[in-house]
């Protein structure tokens, strides 16, 4: 019985020392692998050994007791699951690591693919501009050259248009020379004309003046002549009174060119003459008027003084 449970303990010891040497193996595979052996994995690898060396002397040691054997073995199989299970976070770690370097390689590859990308838009850009630019050179020297040329033929053309321009003021110097003095001439005739007329004017001002004159006296001797006849019709016609001995009446008549006596106004005077007066006008339904307008436009509209005479 005894050595049955001796002969289990070294299978499981046995088996347990492979299993550890395999995951050692595979750990160290692995670190090698992904590039990183660390500090933790050699302090794996180290405990393996330990491990490895303790079970070999408590096999040893568990020959003479069973009890203290199994014991060892239970705490040794405890070590090592700690030891599977920190290795296994270490390895998520390294995962976690790697995959953050990872994406951290991805990020600064993509600014860089990015960068490179402005920079060759830029480039291309700089080139475009630049190609641009010799364009606009090109364009600019060939206008300049056309410039030259139309410069050129300007010129000949301003020489001949000078030459023209010369030819033309001195003709036109000589025909101001020819206007100035027909001008000079004209005005002399002119201002001999002006004097003239004003010494006509004159002349004409003082004729009519003179005729004017002589047509208001006219006019004046006419119009005294006309009231005189005027006068001289109403008094045949007015019928005396005692009464109006010493008295006299102002009227005011409105005459046609017909000598009609349109309107009759008292102004003042005497009663018994005024209404004699008016009778007189009446009976002679016309009296005398010019047949010159400048004489009947002054005596169309006349105030009379009518005096009775007596013998």
């Amino acid at each position: 019985m005894h050595l049955m449970k001796i002969n289990r303990l070294e299978t499981c010891l046995a088996i347990s020392f492979s299993i550890h040497f395999i995951g050692l193996i595979a750990l160290f595979a692995a670190s090698l692998l992904q590039g990183s052996v660390t500090p933790q994995t050699i302090k794996a690898m180290a405990l393996t050994k330990i491990t490895e060396k303790k079970a070999i002397k408590g096999k040893e040691q568990d020959k003479k007791k069973e009890k203290p054997l199994v014991q060892a073995v239970m705490i040794d199989h405890k070590k090592v699951q700690q030891h599977v299970k920190r290795i296994k976070e270490e390895r998520k770690q390294a995962r976690i690591k790697e995959n953050q370097r990872k994406k951290r390689l991805e990020r600064e590859l993509r600014s860089i693919r990015q960068a490179a990308l402005k920079e060759k838009q830029k480039i291309s850009k700089l080139a475009n501009t630049h190609k641009k630019h010799l364009e606009n050179l090109e364009q600019a020297e060939h206008e300049i050259k056309l410039a030259q040329v139309k410069k050129a033929h300007m010129q000949d053309q301003m020489n001949k248009t000078r030459k023209i321009y010369d030819q033309e003021l001195k003709r036109i110097q000589k025909e101001r020379q020819r206007l100035k003095k027909e001008a000079e001439e004209k005005e002399n005739r002119l201002k001999q004309q002006v004097v003239l007329e004003k010494k006509l004017r004159e002349q004409l001002a003082e004729e009519k003046k003179r005729e004017a004159k002589e047509a208001h006296q006219k006019v004046k001797a006419e119009i005294s002549r006309y009231r005189a006849m005027i006068q001289s019709t109403i008094k045949r016609n007015l019928i005396l009174q005692e009464s109006m001995r010493g008295k006299e009446c102002v009227v005011q008549l409105d005459l046609a060119e017909d000598g009609f006596v349109t309107r009759i106004k008292r102004l003042s005077g005497n009663a018994v003459v005024c209404r004699q007066a008016e009778a007189a006008i009446h009976k002679s339904r016309r009296l005398p008027v010019s047949p010159n307008p400048l004489v009947y436009s002054e005596m169309k509209n006349i105030n009379l003084t009518i005096k009775p005479e007596f013998n």
